[in-house]
């Protein structure tokens, strides 16, 4: 019977983890210029416009992998997929799923947290599976990106990208829904 024990042990040390990520989860705190404050809404419910907006303002998601548009509320990048969920109250919801080189699908809630938004705050809230066995330095690497993304001089020039597009057109243009909408 012990060695029954010693092979399940390392599972249920993971499956502790795993409930432990759940209960607590990594929160990151962003905040919004206030011209950018009246676009959150829109990005945040199409996730693959929000990646196509940065994209084109000059901050892609990745430098190396390109994005992959499902539709408007989902989009590939790499081995990972987004897909907008949906909004309750103030918050944003969204799975990030990918494979790992073993060949585990891996599932990501997500929650984009607004009500502070007249705070300027919004808080991102991510809970990953096995939460204490990611690396410190790749949650800082993650931050790091993020913030290059967020600082004020990046949000202007995204509202100054969003502006332009909005004189063009009210909406989407026909070549953007297209491209959103094609699958």
């Amino acid at each position: 019977m012990n060695w029954a024990l010693r092979l399940i042990a390392p599972w249920l040390f993971l499956a502790a983890l795993g409930a432990q990520a759940a209960v607590a989860p990594i929160v990151m705190s962003v905040p919004i210029t206030p011209d950018m404050a009246g676009f959150v809404d829109s990005l945040a419910r199409q996730p693959s416009y929000a990646a196509l907006v940065l994209r084109n303002a000059g901050f892609p998601l990745s430098f190396s992998k390109p994005i992959s548009i499902d539709n408007s509320s989902s989009f590939r990048l790499g081995n990972y997929a987004v897909q907008y969920l949906k909004k309750s109250d103030n918050v944003y919801s969204y799975e990030v799923r990918t494979i790992t080189d073993l060949g585990k699908k891996v599932v990501m809630p997500v929650e984009i947290d607004v009500a502070d938004l007249s705070a300027r705050i919004v808080r991102i809230r991510m809970y990953p599976e096995f939460a204490g066995l990611i690396p410190k330095v790749l949650l800082n690497q993650f931050e790091s990106r993020l913030k290059n993304i967020t600082r004020p001089r990046a949000q202007e020039k995204l509202v100054s990208y969003l502006l332009a597009r909005s004189k063009n057109s009210r909406t989407m243009s026909d070549s953007e829904r297209n491209y959103l909408d094609r699958k």
